[in-house]
Order: structure tokens, then sequence, then C-alpha cells
């Protein structure tokens, strides 16, 4: 039986709050001299336990009783009270630890006893409790410089060294052993004080049954703080690997630094070219890092910083209008995933730097880094170095605030030849109104460009400041390819768009690059699978070398190429003025003589609209385009320069200068209106995560892809919902609750995913799957508090794993072809062999990359002017689903999409259920119908019934024409002179002789009948165009009857 003794002991053993006393059969040294040295120090711990617990208090009598037994073997503690404290001979440092540690667990009893809430379970502390405890203790320890607890003493490797399970939500209430529950409880509340920055005194006041509730109670987040708790850990310490560090219970920070790589590759010409002013050698925003896992309040101020190895190179933080961006701008508390833009900056020193013509590409590592709560973490990845004198695309232009998947090399315009036959002012004429006549058009226009705009020391004409293409970027943007017509004066006009690509070449004078071929796709739906798949959406006939001919569509018609010279080439025969040498789209580029770069332009007629364009036999009208908004992608094939997808990675429209891209895309949304007419649907492709692994033990290196959807200005509480009928969306929620911090994901049925919107950024994991393609329905449902003349911008973008193998200096890439001496320009020397496999360095994960984007642009409108395009697209779409199978994958999405756009049209005012299917559009409405022509006693063809009144002639010059909201002709306006007129009449009939008279400025002769006592609304009885004086009572030419 032990005897406790009080002998020797300062104040007989008694403080204010304790009353101590030891085995005796300890030595003097620890029972007599280390027992006072913990007297000394006991109510100072007390005090910082009340700091932690505020008013709470042990339920225990004061004072407590804590004896202090001998255990040569054992260290331990516990209490009933008494308090018993097993030390065996170590300092008095180890008593004050396990003294805080019961002590708390009395706090915690009475946290319970007085608030009927707390930390205590049943009988005892529970794994919850003990895991406080043990945190606390711990942190007296840090808290007094003392080091770290007593050996043995750790209980997160217990769970680390576990299979990890889920001991946040599952909490034990009568476990109070050191086990995997307890080692799991410790690490995550180490987690909330050090990693999320909560005060002690804050996560205890957050009390609740599990630690699931206090991480919520905390940050007012609903969501499972668990699977990224885990992954955080697993990030660091994969599998069972065991924490390592001094504080085992408290490895923290943790943080995950990535890079996103927008644009890798950089070449020398196109980097000469941004050298010039304004540009000043800037690339704006082609990489981000991202700093993921802490909250705002722990990040800070902090910010990463960027670096690499090369002449003349920066990366000042980029301007770009978002910023760095936030997953959870709206919560400081949470864990989440800042994003932080840079630019790349060139000086003309870094020139020095890039491989020599036909020299491989030089790799070099980017490093980015961090210092955040006292640790640094670092990253890396690869950008590459291109040498010059290949023909290129330069996509970006600062000074037009302009991004990669909006080219400033590649232009779209529309034409429309009934109301204007010169769409280039001082180009060729748009002078036959038909298919025929728009292939002859852009070849033409192709041939006028390269004569005139050759040169880039003078006009660009692709600049819309330089008033030479037309409506530059608004083709297929309006509807896309739904709007096959203009209507006007109550007559239907047909529109036609064009594409044009500007090839660049930088070199010596006289420098050639012969058989230069751009090949024009476009995309089915919008999609931000636009990196280079050469067996899939890049599909092309290729040479004996492999190297590409002419594009080809794949069997989903998925990309569809587009020509100069007629849906149909005759490929690969005399016939074909394409593709073969001297064609169309074929050329040989030569700088001149007095130059040392040159402009060479390509294009095509992107034929949407015409039933004899065959897509692998079906008519491109009916079957083949799911969406009315398209992807465009020039790619440049040349030979002596092919696109090379180095092993793990592919070429992107950011980071290829062969690739240029162009988003065809535009809804728009009513003011006020319905809810409906502010839901904007979009459809859209999505490729399935290619490969995936395991989501046990995941690390920052194995996830699958994403979509990081940025909302730019989107109205917050906008509601985005993204349906996917080949998906079980539960397959993405369980991926985004292992890669989130944030629950910001639902799902309202079984293949679909909803968000509402924030001011920042949204990431939603794309699943794998066994199809080439998902067909997917993106919807935003906008408030009605949106006002016209609001522009709204969502950026898509596709991000994946980038797996780079770093190739020596002296080692050719996969592909490379050695270009000869300028004296021989454009010829290709053979290609060297490939390197095996094992011959290269492995592959290892470098960041994320984008592998596509598109951007949703929402302009605010009025159902005036939104009414009739939305009926135009009602009945196309209602065309093409009519021929669409109702196995195809797309079916589902469209009948979704009708049922949307036919709500919006109603919503607008207008009866969808009467709208029928068309492959133009509805035709122009009429309100009213004309009047028939009556015979009376006065003039043949005004029928005024004998009523009293007078013939009146009016003659002028027709100043405006007036028009309804759904296109019927209400009226016109006559100039004589100073003086206006106005006249009414519903006879669409007369529309189109009134435009052309309006545009050529003919004299016309109006006689009205005014009968007697309403002059104010004569009646139009004849028009008349023309110069001459009536003679006769015969119709002179040009005379109408109305």
């Amino acid at each position: 039986m032990v005897n406790y003794i009080t002998t020797n002991l300062t104040n007989g053993g008694r403080t204010t709050h304790y009353q101590f006393s030891y085995d005796d059969t300890l030595s003097t040294a620890l029972g007599v001299d280390r027992t006072n040295q913990l007297i000394s120090l006991a109510e100072t711990d007390w005090d910082l336990i009340v700091s932690w617990f505020g008013t709470v208090r042990p339920i225990q009598s004061i004072p407590i009783s804590v004896q202090i037994l001998n255990t040569p073997s054992e260290t331990g503690a516990g209490w009933g009270p008494p308090i018993t404290l097993r030390p065996g001979s170590q300092p008095v440092t180890d008593l004050r630890y396990l003294l805080v540690a019961e002590v708390t667990e009395m706090f915690m009893q009475g946290m319970t006893n007085n608030q009927a809430t707390g930390w205590w379970g049943t009988g005892n502390e529970g794994s919850a409790g003990e895991a406080l405890s043990r945190f606390l203790s711990e942190q007296f320890l840090l808290v007094n410089g003392l080091g770290s607890p007593p050996g043995g003493f750790f209980v997160g490797n217990i769970w680390m060294n576990s299979t990890r399970q889920d001991f946040v939500n599952g909490v034990d209430l009568g476990d109070h052993q050191p086990d995997a529950d307890i080692g799991c409880g410790t690490l995550f509340l180490s987690y909330l004080h050090t990693q999320l920055g909560f005060s002690i005194k804050e996560i205890i006041a957050a009390a609740a049954p599990d630690l699931a509730g206090v991480y919520k109670n905390l940050t007012g987040e609903n969501s499972d703080p668990f699977p990224f708790f885990k992954r955080l850990l697993d990030s660091a310490y994969p599998n069972t690997t065991s924490i390592a560090t001094a504080q085992q219970d408290n490895p923290w920070p943790i943080v995950i630094l990535n890079f996103i790589v927008d644009k890798s590759t950089f070449g020398k010409d196109e980097v000469i070219d941004q050298l010039a002013p304004p540009n000043n050698g800037t690339f704006p925003s082609s990489f981000w890092i991202t700093v993921e896992g802490l909250s705002r309040q722990t990040l800070s101020v902090n910010k990463p910083n960027a670096t690499l190895s090369f002449p003349g190179i920066s990366f000042p933080a980029s301007t770009s209008p978002l910023g760095v961006t936030f997953e959870r701008p709206d919560n400081d508390l949470v864990p989440q995933l800042v994003r932080f833009p840079f630019d790349v900056k060139f000086t003309n020193a870094s020139l020095a730097g890039f491989p020599a013509v036909g020299a491989p590409p030089l790799q070099q590592l980017l490093n980015g880094d961090i210092n955040v709560l006292g640790s640094s973490f670092t990253t890396s990845t690869v950008l590459e170095f291109v040498s010059g004198a290949d023909p290129y695309f330069t996509n970006v232009n600062p000074a037009l605030n302009n991004y990669s998947y909006l080219s400033q090399d590649l232009v779209v315009f529309a034409a429309t030849p009934g109301l204007n036959s010169l769409p280039v002012p001082g180009g060729p004429s748009f002078a036959t109104d038909s298919i025929t006549g728009a292939y002859t058009y852009i070849q033409a226009l192709i041939g006028y460009l390269n004569t005139s705009y050759s040169d880039p020391s003078q006009v660009d004409p692709f600049n819309s400041n330089s008033g030479v293409i037309p409506q530059q970027g608004q083709a297929l943007i309006s509807a896309s390819s739904v709007t096959p017509n203009t209507k006007a004066g109550g007559s239907t006009f047909s529109n036609y768009n064009f594409a044009l690509a500007r090839v660049r070449l930088r070199g010596a004078k006289g420098e050639k690059s012969e058989n230069v071929k751009v090949f024009f796709r476009l995309w089915s739906t919008s999609s931000a699978d636009t990196n280079f798949d050469p067996n899939y959406t890049y599909l092309s006939a290729l040479n004996a070398q492999g190297l590409p001919k002419w594009p080809l569509t794949p069997a989903d018609n998925h990309t569809i190429p587009f020509f100069a010279t007629g849906n149909s080439p005759a490929f690969g025969t005399a016939a074909d003025k394409e593709y073969s040498i001297g064609g169309v789209n074929n050329r040989s580029l030569t700088v001149a003589s007095s130059s040392d770069s040159l402009w060479g332009y390509f294009g095509c007629l992107l034929n949407v609209y015409d039933p004899n364009k065959l897509v692998n036999g079906k008519p491109i009208t009916d079957n083949v385009l799911p969406s009315g908004h398209h992807c465009l992608v020039a790619q440049i094939a040349y030979d002596d320069a092919p696109i090379v997808n180095l092993a793990g990675s592919t070429a992107t429209t950011g980071s290829s200068d062969k690739l240029a891209q162009r988003n065809l895309n535009i809804s728009k949304s009513d003011n006020p209106g319905s809810a409906a007419t502010h839901t904007i649907p979009e459809v859209f492709d999505l490729k399935p995560t290619a490969t995936l692994v395991s989501t046990a033990g995941l690390s920052a290196n194995q996830v699958p892809d994403e979509l990081m959807i940025d909302w730019g200005n989107t109205p917050v509480g906008s509601i985005a919902s993204i349906y996917l009928p080949q998906v079980d969306v539960s397959i993405i929620l369980d991926w985004a609750s292992r890669l989130y911090p944030s629950r910001l994901l639902s799902a309202p049925d079984v293949h679909t995913v909803q968000t509402t919107v924030i001011s920042g950024t949204t990431y939603i994991p794309i699943p794998p799957g066994y199809v080439p393609s998902f067909a997917g329905l993106l919807t935003l449902e906008l408030p009605s508090t949106v006002v016209k003349g609001q522009v709204f911008n969502v950026i898509i973008r596709r991000t994946s794993l980038r797996r780079v193998s770093i190739l020596p200096v002296d080692e050719p890439p996969t592909i490379t072809i050695q270009k000869k001496a300028v004296a021989s320009p454009g010829v290709g020397q053979e290609r060297p062999a490939p390197p095996s496999r094992d011959e290269r360095s492995p592959l290892v994960t470098a960041g994320k990359y984008v592998l596509g984007t598109f951007n949703l642009r929402i302009p605010v409108s009025v159902a005036s002017q939104l009414l009739p395009e939305e009926e135009d697209t009602l009945a196309i779409f209602k065309w093409r689903l009519q021929n669409w199978s109702v196995t195809d994958r797309w079916y589902a999405v469209l009948q979704k999409y009708i049922q949307y756009q036919s709500d919006k049209v109603d919503g607008l005012g207008g009866n969808a259920a009467g709208v029928p299917p068309s492959r133009t559009g509805v035709p122009p409405k009429e309100d009213c119908k004309p009047k028939p022509p009556t015979k009376g006693p006065h003039h043949g063809g005004c029928g005024h019934g004998g009523k009293k009144g007078k013939k009146r002639e009016y003659c002028g010059k027709v100043c405006r024409v007036l028009y309804g909201c759904h296109g019927e002709l209400e009226g016109f306006v006559l100039s004589e002179g100073e003086e206006e007129i106005s006249f009414q009449t519903c006879d669409d009939g007369l529309s189109d002789m009134l435009v052309r008279v309006c545009k050529q400025q003919l004299c016309v002769i109006v006689e009205v009948w005014e009968e007697q006592g309403r002059e104010d609304k004569p009646e139009i009885c004849k028009l008349i165009i023309s110069n001459k004086e009536r003679k006769g009572s015969g119709k002179e030419p040009g005379e109408e009857d109305c």
C-alpha cells in the first residue's frame, strides 16, 4: 500500500488549487525537491489553463489532491480524483506536462456540467477529449518553451501507420487510451490551431459532439473537414509513412504548392514580336502558382515567387483583371486553394539564351517557393524555349487585352452580300449571293490580303481599329451556327461566315518556308479540350513520313474541317486547289528583301448553314452540330516543324505557336424578365479523365483532371449546373470531397452537379469514362437584378497533371526536323530516330497545365431585342433534334436544351409551342396583313369606297424604314427637303423595295388618299420610283400599287 506524505513540502504541499503529496518511497530529490519545484509553478500553469477555458471551472472540490507515485519503469497519469502522477525519474517539466493533461480534462468535465455541452464523453473524456488533453499539454510545453512531450507520449503516428480511418466524425465517447482514434484527433486539433490559425481558446469554446462539429463551429462551414485534412497529410506522408519531425503530433503547416501553366513554350520569333512597344516583352498570365491548404487568415500577405535560370527573363505578378483568385473568397477561415497569376517578361538580353536554328528545344526548370508560418515550400515545372525561323502564330497581344483563346492571328467575320457586296473595304466584291459565290469570295480575299497586307510594318488588317476586316470577332458569336440569316426590311438575307488566319515568318531577307499549310477545324460545341490530339480532334491524312497532308473528321464529328475551295476538295488529285502545292491554303512564304519578317494569310468559309455540306455523310444542318456555339482552331501544318506532343503532356492552343484558337460564343440574358429569361444554357463537350488512380492515399500528384471555372463578374448567388447524362455525378462528388475542403458541389439529380456562384473560382473533378467524350450542358441561372448593358464573362479551363521527361541539352526531342542553312531554305533533313524510353529520363510530375479554354460571354439585353434571335435558335434546334437518333449521346442534352430555350421564348413574350422546326429559323412575322386593293370612283388602286377626301402626292427620298420588334414592316419616313413625313404600311411586299431605295437614295413619289377627318392617317395608293415627270395614266417604271 502506497503511503503519501507532505514532509518538507512548501506550505505543507498546499497551493490555492492543489494539495500535493508524494510517495514516501521516493528519494529526497524526486520526492521533496522535485515536488517543491512543481508546487512553485503549479498555480502559474493553472492560470494558463484558466485563460484557455474562460469562466469554466472543474466540478471537483478545491484543493484538488495531486499524488506523485514512485514508478521507476512507468510514466503516465490519471485522476478519479485524486490526480495521480507517475513521472518515473523524469524532471519536473514532465510532471507539469502530466498535471496539465489531467487538469484540462477536469475543466472539460466542468464545461459539460456548466454549459450542457463540451468535450466530455461517457464516463471519461472520450477520444475527442483525450485528444484535446494531449493537444493542450503539448501547447503548454510550446508556450513555455519547454520542448516536446516526454518520450512515448506522441500518438499521431499510431494513426499515420494505420489505415487512416475517419475519427474526426467518428468519435468514441468511451475511449481514452492511446490509439489511432486519439492520434487522428490530436493531429486534427493541431491542424485547426497551426494550419488554420484558430486560437486554443477558440478551439475549446467550439466544443461539439465530434471534431467535425468543432470545425463547423469555428469556420461556419458545413463541409466534412476530414477528407481534405487527410489529403494534406497523405500528400506529405503517403501510405503509412510516419511523421519524423520533432513535434510528431503537429507536423503542420503542410502546403501543397503547385504550378498551373497556360503557356509553357516560347519561340524566339514570337518573343521578338512581343518585345516591341507597347507589349515590351510581356506574355500576360502565362502561369499560376497555387497555394493550397491554408486559410486566408494564415496565408495572410504571404505570396509565392518564381525563378528560372535564363538570361533576360522575369516573372512579375500579373496585373490581369482577375488577379489573385480564391476558392472561397467569402470565408477567410476555411482552408482553400489560392491562385497567384504571373506574367512572363522578356528583355532583349533573353534572345541570346534561345537555341540556335535547328537545335532542339531548351528545357529549363521553373521553380516556385513560398515562406509561410515559419516554413518554406517549393515546387517546379518546366518551360521550353524554341529556336526561330519557322512559320508561327503570335496569339497573345497585351495591347489588345486578348487571351490565347481569342488569338490575334485568327479572326472571323460575317458577310451579308444582299446588304453589302464589299464586306472588306477596298477588297474584292462579293458579287454572287450563293455558296459558290462565297467560296469564290474567300479565295479572292485571301489573295488580296497576301498582296496588300503582307508587310508587318504597315497596317494590321486584323486590328479592329484598322477598318479592314469587318465585324472582327463577331461572326459566329451572336448565336453562332444558328444565325443563317439577317432579317431586314421584312426580307431575309443570307449570312456567310469566314475565318482568316495570319501566319508569321521571321528570318533573314529572302528566307523561305515552302508548303506551309493551315487547317481550320470547328469544334461541334464549346470545349475546353482543344489540346493537340492527332488521333482524335486533330485527325489528319498522313504522308509516308507520318506528317499531315489534310484534315479529316473523326467518326463522332467532334471536329469538322472547313475549306476555301469547296465543301469537299479533291484531296490528292490534280483537281485539289486547297492543299496541293500552290493551293489556296498551301503557300510558300518568303521574307522580302526589304524586311526581316512576313505575314501570310490563309482562310476558309465556315459553311455551317449549307445542307449540302456533308460531314461523314450527314448534312451539317441536321444532326452534326449539337450546339450553336463553337471553338475554332487553326493549325499550321509545316513539315519542317511539326507539332510535337512530348511524353506526358500535349501541345495546347495556349502553349504552341502552331495553333491559334478563337471562341465563338455569346449567350444573352433578359432584363428584367422572368427567371427563365435569365437562364443561360451552354452545350459543351468534355473528355473523361484519361487515367485515374485510387483515392486511397491520395497525394498531390494523383488527382483527376479538373474544370477550373473563373466566374469573373458573374453575380454572386447565381446557380450553375452541369448536366452529364452519361455520368453518375456521385463520382464527381466523391472526388470533390477528397480534393476540396469546402463542399460547394451538390447533386439535384443523378446526372447533374450544381454549385452556387461565388466571386472566385470553382473547381470540378472530371470523372473517368469509357467513351471518347461526355455530352454536357452548362446552365447558369442569373438573378433578376441584372440590368441592360451589363456583360458577364465566365472562363472555363480544363487542367491536367503535367508530366515531363527532362531532356539532356544534347538529346533531340521525340520528333525534330533539322533545317538546312538559309541558302537552301525550307527543305528538311532526315529526322533522327527518337530515343527509346529507357534512354530518356523518367517522367516526373511538373505541376498542372491548361489543356484548353472556352469563354462564356453573357450580355444583358431586353426582350424586344432577344426574342427574334431566341426563336430562331429554338426553331433550328427543334429541326436538329428531330434528325437526331434517340440513342445518340447528345439526344438527352438537346432535349433539355430545347426545354430551356422554350421556357426562355415563352418568358420573352413569344409562343414556343408555335415555333416550328426549321433549318433556317423563324420567318419574319406579320402582325398585320396588307389590305387587298379595292377599286373606287377615283384613281385606280386607291380604295376609298366613295368616302369624301382627296388625293395627294409627296416626292422625296426614303430616309428611314421602320420595323416592329419581330422584324415586320411598320412604315417608312420620306424626306422632302427639310421636312420629314411618316407613312404607315404593313405590306411586307414593299419591304425589299423600300430598303433598296433607302440605300440607293432614289427619288420616290408616294400617292396617298386622305379621307376627310382622317388626314393624319393617309392611305398609300402608289409608290413610284422615278426621276421623271409622270405622263399619261399608265404606270411608270418602278410604279407599285398598294
